[in-house]
């Protein structure tokens, strides 16, 4: 993304397809977040000047403890009628209790950590304007 052919092509795809991308899913080792893009945040773009929501993220904590993160597991819907993405949690593991033991420890120890965004933060889906939404009341 650092080179600029590359992101002009990513963009002119992502605008393009704009009404039949339903979600965009990376990953990063550190955390979960979400994202979104306007029509006035790509340059270049074909988009009339007054801002049109597209290009939803969700970006996907590590299942991996690498570089002392904690390990998360995800899951999210999409609706059968509407195509929306909603539902999303994620169970992270804190490592923590696990490191320098001589033995596995057991299942009953370990710490885990559960989040819903719809019942924590009140992002009931994950589309481009609800994260919006979400900014905002930020």
């Amino acid at each position: 993304m650092w080179n600029s052919y590359p992101n002009k092509v990513f963009f002119e795809l992502i605008e393009h397809y704009k009404d039949r991308i339903i979600i965009e899913i990376a990953g990063d080792d550190n955390f979960m977040s979400t994202r979104y893009h306007t029509s006035q945040d790509i340059l270049d773009s074909h988009e009339s000047e007054e801002s049109n929501l597209y290009h939803n993220m969700l970006i996907l904590p590590s299942m991996t403890p690498w570089d002392k993160n904690n390990p998360a597991i995800s899951s999210l819907e999409v609706a059968n009628d509407t195509l929306i993405p909603h539902n999303y949690k994620a169970l992270y593991l804190n490592l923590r209790p696990t490191m320098n033991k001589r033995w596995a420890t057991s299942f009953k120890k370990l710490e885990f950590r559960e989040m819903d965004v719809a019942k924590d933060f009140g992002l009931k889906d994950l589309t481009s304007k609800s994260i919006d939404e979400f900014r905002k009341r930020l």
